[in-house]
């Protein structure tokens, strides 16, 4: 038997071990005790899985969305996104060893177990990042308190734990409808639908898979927001 801490759990799995537990979290309260954990170091593996966390847009949104980027299906230089692939990205972990996939899952649980449910409200369509620089169309959302500190939550423990990811001072809360290479994008085409609050009540882990040509988000685990 061999005492381990939390943040020597997850390096351990970070750098490819493969590892079993009697209990989970001992350091963090409310995620288990602080009994003694067992771990088995195996050959590490060089599987790695491509990971983000964010929030799926609704069907009707998503259909809304969709039928303002068609209008930009003829521009030469714009691909447009998938409408099955829109969603709202609370924070991106990228390339993952396979071993701590479980884990990076039940941290997610662990902050949506501390975030209540909120709405946020559609804001308007935008080429982005910034008009300067643009690459891309947003359906952007105003920024919500609830929001921000639910990303900011998520990147911080990922922090903690040594896990790399890509984190924002200042989060914007967006659905990415096309992209398009930088300095040739389009005129933005003014359109204001009728859009209500996004009610966001619980929380998706993806994996961004390539399948033949095409890459694919494929849903790992659906967490509620308590």
């Amino acid at each position: 038997m061999q005492q381990i801490s939390h943040f020597q759990f997850y390096s351990a799995a970070f750098c490819g071990y493969t590892y079993y537990k009697n209990e989970r979290f001992s350091c963090f309260p409310g995620l288990g005790s602080s009994q003694s954990s067992e771990i088995r170091y195996t050959t590490p593996s060089i599987m790695k899985k491509r990971i983000f966390v964010g929030i799926a847009a609704p069907s009707v949104l998503a259909g809304i969305f969709n039928e303002y980027a068609l209008l930009y299906k003829q521009h030469p230089r714009i691909r447009l996104v998938d409408r099955s692939k829109y969603h709202l990205t609370l924070c991106y972990i990228g390339e993952i060893p396979e071993e701590i996939l479980s884990n990076v899952i039940a941290t997610v649980q662990f902050i949506c177990d501390r975030h209540k449910s909120f709405h946020i409200r559609f804001n308007r369509f935008a080429l982005a990042p910034a008009l300067r620089d643009a690459r891309m169309i947003w359906a952007k959302f105003y920024v919500e308190p609830q929001f921000s500190a639910l990303s900011q939550d998520l990147c911080q423990i990922f922090e903690y734990l040594q896990i790399p990811h890509k984190a924002h001072d200042h989060p914007i809360p967006h659905v990415t409808l096309a992209r398009f290479p930088e300095a040739k994008g389009p005129k933005l085409l003014h359109h204001n639908p009728n859009v209500n609050n996004l009610e966001i009540n619980e929380v998706y882990v993806w994996e961004s898979r390539v399948s033949g040509e095409e890459r694919e988000y494929v849903p790992l685990s659906i967490i509620p927001l308590k």
